[in-house]
């Protein structure tokens, strides 16, 4: 590739005005400013471990009840039944970042207006002082989680 003189003449402008805006170097911070604290790595190891699944959730939820893992699939709607399914929907949604198409189709191929309803259930239940928020309480201990 030939280089005129005038094209080297270019580049050697844009050399100078390049350094005439580089920005000044920064200076330097002390040692003592990258202190690391245990929290720090507790922090971190909390941010790098993988995300509840939501199989994961059901296991726990069914065994915090005592219920069979079967229940999370389930037709049925008895009381014994849709408690535990509706908690672990409920956990699914604050910890995993899965569709609600895609959550029901892990709890028996329900309806995404199905997962709707039994969140926001959850959540009325939670407000009200219903037993079952120290039940969530737990099962959030237990899962881990730190989505929120």
């Amino acid at each position: 590739m030939n280089v005129t003189p005038s094209q080297r003449e270019l580049y050697a402008g844009h050399l100078s005005r390049r350094n005439i805006f580089w920005p000044l170097p920064r200076p330097v911070a002390k040692p003592e400013a990258y202190q690391i604290t245990k929290e720090d790595f507790e922090r971190a190891w909390e941010l790098l471990a993988e995300p509840p699944t939501i199989r994961k959730i059901q296991e726990v939820t069914a065994h915090h009840f005592g219920v069979p893992v079967l229940f999370m699939f389930t037709q049925r709607r008895a009381r014994e039944a849709y408690l535990p399914r509706a908690a672990a929907i409920y956990l699914c949604k604050k910890y995993t970042l899965k569709s609600l198409p895609v959550m029901g189709r892990h709890f028996g191929g329900r309806d995404h207006t199905t997962i709707m309803h039994s969140v926001r259930a959850i959540e009325k239940m939670i407000a009200l002082n219903h037993p079952i928020a120290k039940d969530i309480e737990a099962l959030s201990e237990k899962i881990g989680g730190t989505h929120d």
